[in-house]
């Protein structure tokens, strides 16, 4: 299962997310993770999406627009899976 993680502090206006993509599972070939990552992170002004081994991580201080970006990241995995 193919999975992302989202937490925000409002105090601090920071966002940290955290994905992982089973490498060995051919159902999820077409999603790569630090593509996934990169998408989101560019709603909420972030940086990172470095990973290895189907899991990437990186963080944003836009935490406004972290709802958009959980809708961006649940379309983007759904139009690479199907």
């Amino acid at each position: 299962m193919a999975v992302m993680v989202i937490s925000k502090d409002d105090q601090v206006n920071k966002a940290f997310i955290c994905a992982g993509v089973p490498e060995k599972d051919g159902k999820y070939k077409q999603l790569n993770v630090t593509e996934w990552l990169k998408k989101v992170l560019e709603l909420i002004s972030g940086k990172g999406g470095g990973g290895k081994g189907g899991l990437a991580q990186g963080q944003g201080s836009d935490v406004s627009r972290v709802e958009a970006a959980m809708e961006v990241a649940e379309s983007f995995a759904a139009m690479k899976l199907t």
